[in-house]
């Protein structure tokens, strides 16, 4: 999981205010003591968490070989090269 303390906005403020009441063993107390605000905060906290452990982590050999290589055996390099040449090629007009 993702370092939640450098996340952008609230979310570090939020992530320690939760964990400080896990450690103080009054969660539910510190809950109820929150703004109406602060609470949805920590309710939408939590579902994001929850959407994160529910998401499929997928090893990289299962996904291997599902998508067609551009280069097809050829080398990097040469691809690139190839790519670039052709793009400053002029576009013929047609009319």
């Amino acid at each position: 999981m993702e370092d939640e303390e450098n996340e952008p906005s609230s979310w570090g403020i939020i992530i320690k205010e939760v964990k400080k009441m896990f450690q103080d063993n009054n969660l539910i107390n510190d809950f109820h003591s929150l703004s109406p605000d602060k609470q949805a905060e920590v309710i939408d906290f939590i579902q994001r968490l929850k959407q994160r452990q529910n998401a499929p982590n997928r090893k990289w050999k299962e996904i291997a070989g599902s998508v067609v290589s551009p280069l097809m055996g050829e080398d990097a390099q040469n691809w690139v090269s190839r790519q670039r040449q052709e793009a400053d090629r002029p576009i013929p007009h047609t009319s």
